[in-house]
């Protein structure tokens, strides 16, 4: 079985720069131990137009950086780990959250 948990931290209207936090999480009804995979969406993971400006690239663009950019926009694993379970049946994580970030939890 995978579960698989979404995490967002961003301001309600995106109107303020949030700083980066930790979120914890357990997972209860666990045993042994687990592959945990999380994928980031921000400003340093699978950010396309984030690149763009910071590359400052201008149109046309061409034929490389199109290449380039695809390949910085594709959701990518930006963590793999393992994690076991306690002897209560929880698996307790603590995750990284950048401001502005949308983050995908997947624990098999």
């Amino acid at each position: 079985d995978t579960l698989s948990i979404l995490l967002s931290h961003a301001a309600e209207h995106f109107d303020q720069q949030l700083p980066e936090k930790k979120q914890a999480l357990t997972l209860h009804g666990l045993q042994g131990t687990h592959n945990v995979t999380v994928y980031r969406i921000d400003s340093d993971h699978c950010d396309p137009y984030g690149e763009y400006l910071r590359q400052g690239m201008t149109d046309p663009l061409t034929e490389e950086q199109i290449a380039h950019l695809r390949k910085v926009g594709t959701l990518e694993a930006a963590e793999v780990f393992t994690a076991s379970a306690n002897a209560n049946g929880d698996l307790e994580l603590e995750i990284p959250l950048n401001g502005d970030s949308l983050v995908l939890v997947k624990v098999e």
